[in-house]
């Protein structure tokens, strides 16, 4: 009966190590998106943008992911600081957590 017990015991520990590997190595290598219409906000440089909820990987920057959803070279770094404060208030934009979801604006550069 001690023999099962520690058997068991030890089956679990493996179990919890390759489990612990796979999330660690393999992970989620892409960021997961939604997308909302924010159509309350107009900055004075700025039409009204989308909203899009970004879960944060590990070396992700508000600049970074903010490059990524425009698909822009030259992004007006102050106004998107200032938009993504207004999006998460109390979160400062150089202390991302990683694996928490902020919101990002999504601006619309179509002519």
């Amino acid at each position: 009966m001690h023999f099962l017990k520690r058997i068991s015991i030890y089956i679990l520990l493996i179990l919890l190590f390759v489990s612990l590997y796979f999330d660690m190595v393999k992970g989620n290598d892409q960021h997961e998106t939604s997308v909302h219409h924010h159509d309350t906000h107009k900055s004075s440089k700025h039409e009204p943008f989308q909203v899009v909820k970004v879960q944060i990987q590990p070396g992700d920057t508000v600049l970074s992911i903010s490059e990524h959803i425009n698909h822009i070279e030259h992004l007006q770094i102050n106004q998107l600081i200032e938009d993504f404060r207004l999006l998460n208030p109390y979160i400062d934009p150089y202390e991302l957590e990683t694996h928490a979801f902020y919101y990002f604006p999504h601006y619309d550069h179509s002519p």
